[in-house]
């Protein structure tokens, strides 16, 4: 049976926020009305996209229930007003890139369900040729940064470490895990997330400080410290093609992401706060220099402001 929306009789409400994503969400939502075996509430938050060309989506998709921002409010924020307008059991946060591959919006309603102390649940995430994309993780830590900042993951690549990593490593690093089965997490990423409506309504929406990144580690950390669970659960399966939205604005997504960064430590891990400025200061500067160095121009001048951004404390 093929889904369709329908507001009040839905299980699942589907949230997806747009930003410059006209070449993919055309199939996300055709892949949601296609997989799906259940009825489905739709709604798309159009957060002022620049490229434009989004309107006709309203014509052609007249299941879904469409917003169209003036303004780019951030992903926080156009995740709350999806929700403000849906009604269903459980809200499915679903990126734009995004493409079912099974019904995964039933899988984990169904999963959830099967858990009464489980609050939210991840697919499994796979690249665009079909291998395994990351999606389950620890909660940030200052090791983390530095990994990220110094271009450790590029110099051991997760792929090859993943096959010869022992159980006990993978548990602790999310990128050295199979996600091969069912099992609690730190937090799993936003761009597939079901939750469950009453928490997500108990613990008031997702923190709108976070403009674009770290809301879905803000949030499953307040899930885990109200005493429920996070899981991965790779039965549902949704193919992911990485930063289409992102892509299209990268110094600002790059901004974005490290000014999320110092509010994520500010709020948790303020005792951390003067050291991750360190850090950031020392990445952002070695960064600029590669940049720099192989004649990337737009690219050192990011890093300079995201230099400023750690010296100022992220304001």
């Amino acid at each position: 049976m093929s889904a369709t929306s329908l507001p009040g009789r839905a299980r699942v409400s589907v949230a997806i926020v747009l930003y410059n994503s006209r070449a993919t969400i055309g199939r996300c939502l055709s892949s949601l009305y296609r997989r799906c075996g259940e009825p489905l509430e739709v709604v798309v938050v159009d957060n002022a996209s620049p490229q434009g060309g989004l309107a006709g989506l309203a014509r052609e998709f007249p299941q879904a229930r469409f917003i169209f921002n003036r303004r780019n409010l951030g992903f926080a924020r156009a995740v709350n007003q999806a929700a403000a307008q849906a009604g269903g059991k459980f809200i499915f946060l679903l990126n734009p890139d995004g493409e079912l591959v099974n019904d995964a919006p039933g899988l984990l309603a169904d999963f959830l369900e099967g858990r009464p102390g489980a609050a939210v649940a991840g697919p499994r995430l796979v690249n665009p040729d079909g291998s395994l994309q990351t999606s389950a993780y620890r909660f940030p830590t200052l090791a983390q940064t530095a990994a990220h900042l110094f271009r450790v993951k590029e110099a051991l690549p997760p792929v090859r470490l993943r096959r010869i990593a022992p159980a006990w490593l993978g548990g602790l690093v999310g990128q050295l895990n199979l996600h091969d089965r069912a099992q609690e997490v730190d937090y799993c990423t936003g761009a597939a997330l079901m939750i469950r409506r009453p928490v997500f309504e108990r613990l008031g929406g997702l923190d709108e400080r976070f403009f674009l990144y770290y809301e879905e580690k803000d949030f499953c950390l307040r899930v885990r410290q109200a005493g429920l669970s996070v899981w991965l659960a790779p039965e549902a399966v949704v193919r992911h093609e990485i930063g289409v939205s992102s892509e299209s604005v990268p110094e600002l997504a790059t901004l974005a992401r490290y000014r999320s960064m110092l509010a994520y430590f500010a709020k948790h891990q303020p005792g951390r706060l003067a050291a991750l400025r360190v850090l950031l200061r020392a990445g952002a500067a070695l960064r600029h220099g590669l940049s720099g160095l192989a004649g990337r121009g737009e690219e050192a001048r990011t890093w300079r402001r995201v230099f400023a951004l750690a010296r100022e404390g992220g304001r």
